[in-house]
């Protein structure tokens, strides 16, 4: 896949085609779009994402099918009406498959006249561990069903400790909308701990994990900061501490949001 700028402009505009296509379609109804699309589409985001994800409360491999047979009807045509790349929707089963709590067609397109000119997007459907009802939010005269954006910063505090694999995405985004944690997210975020049966203990024993691969972390840190991030505010950040300042931010959150006052997690 190519990483120029023509390419990234394009698979930007499959990704509002596919939100806006959802978010008009009774596949779509009650489904709330989360992750790094929901930012980079609704916050301004300067980290692009490669992928567009949404929460849902039901049967997580239901809706999924359900979408994957609305992109084979409507989106591959409209993508290949306005673009001129065919393209191709896939299960993402078996060794992909890797997490009963993460469900994702794997949507891949390409103009054959145009070598390398492979895109592929990843739409994931999930469960994400909320607080508040959905919001409506208007762009460019769609209306999307979103999470709050306490609800979207509270869970990458909580992917960061929960998630099987770390991912440096996290850490980033954590590090851009720290702003939307609020004065009850502590508690917000224990109750969320509980529902998820995420222990003390464990959240300890990942804060220590972090801590100790501090290195590592930082090397995938920056490898998101080069490869996803507007260049302008790459640029920025860089001057500013770069990935060692995404990172021990993070670190700081991580630690202020877990600790209750007066004594660590139990």
């Amino acid at each position: 896949m190519l990483h120029d700028s023509a390419t990234v402009a394009l698979s930007e505009q499959i990704q509002k085609t596919i939100t806006y296509l959802v978010s008009t379609h009774p596949a779509g109804k009650g489904l709330r779009l989360i992750g790094g699309f929901r930012y980079r589409l609704i916050n301004q985001s300067p980290r692009r994402s490669t992928d567009v994800d949404y929460s849902w409360e039901g049967d997580l491999e239901e809706k999924r099918n359900e979408l994957g047979r609305l992109f084979e009807r409507r989106l591959l045509p409209e993508v290949k009406r306005k673009y001129g790349y065919d393209g191709s929707v896939m299960n993402a089963d078996g060794p992909q498959d890797v997490s009963a709590a993460v469900k994702s067609v794997i949507l891949a397109f390409y103009n054959t006249a145009l070598p390398h000119s492979r895109i592929e997007l990843p739409v994931e459907i999930t469960r994400m561990a909320l607080c508040d009802p959905p919001v409506a939010v208007a762009v460019d005269g769609a209306i999307l069903l979103t999470a709050t954006d306490q609800d979207m910063v509270e869970s990458k505090v909580v992917a960061l400790l929960n998630r099987t694999f770390v991912k440096a995405r996290d850490f980033v985004d954590l590090f851009l909308f720290r702003n939307h944690l609020a004065a009850d997210s502590r508690a917000r975020l224990l109750e969320k701990f509980d529902r998820l049966d995420l222990s003390g203990a464990a959240r300890s024993s990942r804060m220590a994990l972090l801590r100790d691969s501090r290195t590592v972390y930082i090397s995938s840190i920056r490898e998101i900061i080069a490869g996803q991030m507007d260049p302008a505010s790459r640029e920025t950040l860089e001057a500013g501490g770069g990935a060692e300042t995404v990172y021990d931010s993070a670190i700081r959150i991580l630690d202020d949001t877990i600790t209750p006052p007066g004594g660590p997690v139990t």
